[in-house]
């Protein structure tokens, strides 16, 4: 259990640190009376990302060989030389354009997660839900609970 929880937050740490600065400029550019909105709009995005991971996971788990699973690490790999030699794509006037649209501000939030944070977790937390007990799975899932509202209270 106690191995479990420390994946999930070093999981939703080593993904997530950046999208702490995007959070801060969320923050400054909603009203303050919008924060619960902004928490609602990140649990959105955050739980359409897992989503797609627990999904491609239980599909192809069963679907693959275990020796191709294993390969699936190298994603981690190519996503880090592509941040590493590319620089990552969070463009602040994007995300400040984003939030300017008359939509509600849940979903602006919701789209600024997907768009910010999307391929790359989507490439980190697939392959670990393929080699991850379905109860350790629950466990990090409200890890990343957790870690979510930590993030959300340090952003604002």
């Amino acid at each position: 259990m106690f191995q479990a929880i420390l994946t999930g937050a070093t999981v939703y740490i080593s993904t997530r640190i950046d999208y702490l600065v995007i959070l801060m400029i969320i923050f400054g550019l909603t009203r303050r009376s919008d924060k619960w909105l902004v928490y609602f709009g990140n649990l959105l995005g955050t739980t359409m990302l897992v989503s797609v991971s627990l999904i491609l996971a239980l599909i192809l788990g069963f679907v693959l060989n275990e020796w191709v699973l294993g390969l699936l690490g190298l994603i981690l790999v190519l996503i880090g030389f592509k941040q590493l030699f590319f620089g990552d794509n969070d463009d602040d006037h994007a995300i400040e354009n984003r939030m300017k649209k008359k939509a509600s501000v849940i979903i602006n939030v919701d789209i600024v997660t997907i768009a910010t944070c999307g391929p790359d977790n989507i490439g980190i937390y697939f392959p670990i839900f393929t080699h991850t007990q379905p109860n350790e799975i629950v466990i990090i899932l409200l890890t990343f609970l957790v870690m979510l509202t930590v993030f959300w209270l340090a952003g604002y």
